[in-house]
């Protein structure tokens, strides 16, 4: 029953109109009444044909009844994930959700063999996704999207250019941003209006992504950075500085500490990434190096170690000598009696 509703799934689309797509699920729905995951297919159906029609509530109401269903199935077929989560995905996309409709985007291709999407809808979702993480202020994971196979197709299509931006913010690279907007097509900014509209977010986040690679870079206890060092970092005056960190900080990317009178910033905390190959580099150097810190320390304990008291022997006498005074009371005793002390093998 799946396998037919993955059928239904290509074949309602060339439906004339909503009304008749509506009615082939309803029948449908009536030979599937059995088999309750084929069922919730039959409704996120329905679901994809309303949000076509722009029936965002509508769908919106399909959506939470079939997520709460499938919460309670335990064994769920991936198709079905697959589609609750496209479905998810458009909507938010409809709704202008950047982020959820990112989240919701990644677990549809999580679920998604990549040989079930075609060519066209490649190019289409990365497009989507390319854009919904450039708008999301809160997702700087760029490396976690370019490590799917399916953002590659904007490679050697008109939107080569959106594939070369997501490595310049990647990258934290604010020169290569700035060259790199100033060559983009005018046609097809104007195309990707909210591209355009989101501009001044765009500078915002490829500043903080510059501000994240220097940090990422440095060892834990080294996270203690001059506004100066920021300020040449992010291509913003000294006095621009601390607000862009705060609101980086607003944003929950970064925690930490802001030092106003001293112009310095001490991290704390940076919000996790994807590692590409090039940062799992990196961390094999930072490791070697808290390594042969590690070492280093540890010779210096082993030599502390060889260091022992040169006279042992003169202080015991001392020791013993003061017991003897306290033991005979003797108001004459002085400690010109110590070398007559002898050694002795009484408990004390």
């Amino acid at each position: 029953q799946v396998v037919l509703l993955r059928l239904v799934a290509k074949i309602t689309p060339q439906l004339p109109n909503l009304k008749s797509r509506l009615e082939f699920v309803d029948k449908l729905k009536e030979l599937v009444l059995r088999q309750e995951q084929a069922l919730i297919l039959a409704e996120l159906r329905k679901g994809f044909h309303l949000l076509e029609e722009r029936d965002i509530e509508a769908c919106n109401l399909i959506l939470q009844e079939s997520s709460k269903k499938v919460d309670r199935i335990r064994e769920v077929d991936p198709f079905l994930y697959s589609q609750l989560y496209k479905l998810q995905a458009n909507y938010h996309h409809a709704r202008k959700e950047y982020q959820d409709f990112y989240k919701n985007a990644l677990q549809f291709l999580a679920y998604t063999p990549e040989d079930e999407i075609t060519p066209e809808e490649k190019i289409s979702f990365s497009l989507e996704m390319g854009l919904a993480i450039l708008f999301s202020p809160k997702i700087l994971n760029f490396s976690e999207l370019l490590e799917q196979r399916v953002i590659q197709s904007l490679q050697g299509s008109q939107y080569v250019w959106l594939y070369n931006l997501l490595e310049i913010f990647n990258r934290g690279d604010v020169t290569q941003f700035t060259k790199h907007m100033s060559s983009i097509p005018k046609e097809i900014q104007q195309h990707t209006n909210a591209f355009v509209d989101q501009r001044t977010t765009l500078e915002q986040k490829i500043r903080i992504a510059s501000m994240f690679e220097l940090i990422f870079n440095l060892q834990k206890n080294e996270r203690n950075l001059t506004f100066e060092q920021l300020s040449t970092i992010t291509h913003l005056s000294v006095s621009e500085v601390e607000f862009l960190i705060i609101k980086a900080m607003s944003l929950e990317l970064i925690k930490g500490e802001i030092d106003q009178v001293e112009q310095r910033l001490d991290v704390s905390w940076i919000q996790p990434r994807v590692l590409d190959l090039e940062r799992v580099k990196k961390m094999k150097n930072k490791v070697d190096s808290w390594v042969h810190s590690l070492e280093a320390l540890l010779r210096m304990v082993q030599e502390l170690s060889l260091i022992h008291i040169s006279e042992p022997t003169r202080l015991l006498s001392i020791s013993y000598a003061v017991f003897c005074l306290k033991k005979k009371k003797a108001p004459d005793c002085s400690l010109n009696f110590l070398p007559q002390c002898s050694h002795s093998t009484e408990s004390f």
